[in-house]
């Protein structure tokens, strides 16, 4: 069975919280669903990248899922992408997986699936080579007014863990983790 590690808000602002929101939720339903789960920090105080390495690693788990929401200096900046780890096929399954699902539930913008490479964001690139398989997923700019709306309401913080849930569970079960 696989171990799921679940991250939350590597930026700096107010939308941290939203990410934390839907962690919490996502945790909750995984383990409601039998699936193994941890979330290394669950009291809002965002801790340094070193240290969220560090507690990842030594989590034995799996799959890694940070959560976290974009920002642009410009405002019309919209949609979620999903990085996934380069040198692996399952991140990259896993990421398309739970892309297609947080683009149906909701009905942002595709910025797509991106691979992770030496031109990747240094924070991103941290954390996903933290484990094999391991995505990050950007929920939308929390700099663009109708995407802050969105993920400050709780039906949306639902909506995207339930597409997480959703995607995994299936991934798992191509797996044949998972029944």
């Amino acid at each position: 069975m696989n171990k799921i590690y679940i991250d939350w808000g590597f930026g700096l602002g107010n939308e941290v919280y939203s990410c934390l929101d839907i962690g919490k939720k996502l945790l909750k339903k995984l383990e409601q669903n039998g699936i193994e789960a941890v979330m290394g920090h669950k009291n809002g105080k965002v801790i340094r990248l070193e240290q969220r390495i560090e507690m990842i690693k030594n989590s034995d788990a799996d799959i890694l899922i940070s959560i976290d929401a974009n920002w642009s200096d410009n405002s019309n900046q919209k949609g979620i992408e999903t990085y996934y780890n380069t040198f692996s096929k399952d991140a990259e399954l896993l990421a398309k997986k739970i892309q297609r699902e947080l683009i149906k539930a909701t009905k942002f913008y595709n910025r797509g699936i991106i691979n992770c490479s030496s031109k990747t964001n240094l924070t991103i690139r941290k954390l996903i080579e933290s484990k094999d398989t391991s995505i990050i997923v950007l929920l939308g700019f929390y700099s663009n007014p109708h995407e802050k709306t969105e993920m400050n309401k709780n039906i949306f913080r639902e909506q995207v863990a339930n597409s997480i849930l959703n995607s995994l569970k299936e991934f798992l079960k191509i797996k044949g983790n998972f029944m």
